[in-house]
């Protein structure tokens, strides 16, 4: 399976980790010990020249790819130290098989020579990972603990512990054992853990859509539709031009709303601010003494559709609305080491955030903050004070925001 699975990833270009391809090789070769190797298994076992030689070539197989496996998850020059004793041995077993393949002698008196190699490399194997796990590799403390089992029981075997390696390898049997059935039981904890985390996606993906949805009807309230249309009909007889560009802004507007609804994915910055510009100008031409600043020092990041228009509403509905005359909101986009943010920040009315504050009068405000965080794992923050205005910052961490740029440039 392993070894399916990293062939069926380079055909398919599956970027994938490439040891699950020496993985299965230690798995294929120190299977195919324990059967040849098991009398009354196999059919193979009473074919005693071929036993033999699957046998003993099974056996050096699996201990190279055990190195090979040990060496992938080591570092600096630890990693260089077991390259190199790692080809040694290759050319060491090649050279064995060669002589044996070739009537010089036979596979099982070259054990010895074989065997003097592993009281070599083993030791350099197990003193390698254990000065890796001191160094704190705690992303690969399963790998090297294997290869300092592994490499243990095969000194053991060879030492002669029960019985010698070439007649029943006991103890690599038992580690080889012991370790398979871990990697399983680790594989279906992985498998139950994925699944529920993909039911839990499935049920916040409809949370979202339910979500969008009623944001994006939320954001088309009657009062502000009935408002606008009054507004453009009496421009229509004052000034004809204005209701023009009244019109052509409010229709932007709807089609934007609108067209969110069916838009499962993040969206730019600049194309939310466009739709945002379209809502300001509506609200600037309805009450020109209101103005609406835009500060923009970056716009190359993806955020959730409909999050910054309706902060600029709440500004206006809930912050200088309450003032007497005038009043400014500023939309705001500038990056940090670690984050892109948006801050939408009103000089109006303020209040108390330590009161408890209904959320429900304010627009999509819970909306908004769920889909920033599942959406782009980001979040919402809103700080004011009475009579010094509110500020309401959207921040997305770069690696969410940069990923979700990439996926909508291919």
């Amino acid at each position: 399976m392993l070894l399916g699975a990293a062939l069926a990833s380079g055909v398919l270009r599956i970027l994938m980790d490439g040891a699950i391809g020496k993985y299965g090789l230690l798995a294929l070769f120190m299977g195919g010990f324990v059967i040849l190797d098991s009398v009354g298994i196999s059919f193979l076992s009473e074919l005693v020249v071929f036993n033999t030689y699957g046998r003993q070539l099974c056996m050096m197989l699996a201990v190279y790819c055990m190195g090979m496996c040990t060496r992938d998850v080591l570092t600096g020059k630890r990693r260089k130290a077991v390259g190199a004793a790692m080809l040694l041995s290759a050319l060491v077993d090649c050279v064995l098989v060669a002589v044996s393949f070739t009537g010089v002698t036979v596979i099982y008196d070259t054990g010895v020579y074989w065997a003097a190699v592993q009281v070599l490399l083993c030791p350099l194997l197990m003193a390698c990972s254990i000065l890796e796990l001191c160094r704190g590799a705690a992303e690969n403390r399963r790998m090297l603990l294997a290869g300092v089992l592994l490499s243990g029981a095969v000194l053991l075997d060879i030492a002669g512990v029960g019985r010698s390696i070439y007649s029943s390898g006991s103890c690599t049997k038992a580690v080889f054992a012991l370790l398979f059935v871990c990697a399983v039981a680790r594989a279906v904890k992985r498998i139950i853990i994925d699944h529920q985390a993909s039911m839990r996606t499935e049920r916040l993906e409809r949370e979202l859509e339910g979500s969008k949805a009623a944001l994006a009807l939320s954001q088309i309230q009657p009062h502000f539709i009935y408002n606008t249309l009054g507004t453009i009909e009496q421009l229509c007889r004052e000034e004809p031009d204005t209701a023009c560009r009244l019109v052509r802004n409010f229709s932007l507007y709807l089609r934007g709303n609108l067209s969110e609804m069916d838009n499962p994915a993040p969206i730019s910055l600049s194309r939310e601010i466009e739709h945002t510009r379209h809502y300001a100008e509506i609200e600037h031409i309805r009450f020109p003494d209101m103005e609406i600043r835009f500060a923009l020092q970056t716009d190359d990041f993806m955020l959730p559709a409909l999050s910054v228009q309706p902060l600029v509403e709440n500004a206006i509905k809930h912050g200088i609305s309450g003032l007497e005359t005038g009043g400014t909101v500023t939309v705001s986009a500038y990056e940090t080491e670690k984050a892109y943010c948006v801050c939408v920040a009103d000089d109006g009315v303020g209040f108390d955030t330590s009161l408890p504050q209904n959320e429900r009068r304010h627009v999509g405000i819970r909306n908004i903050r769920r889909r920033v965080e599942v959406m782009c794992g980001g979040t919402l923050t809103i700080k004011s004070a009475p009579g010094k205005g509110t500020a309401a910052t959207i921040t997305i961490p770069k690696e969410r925001g940069e990923e979700h740029g990439r996926h909508h440039s291919g």
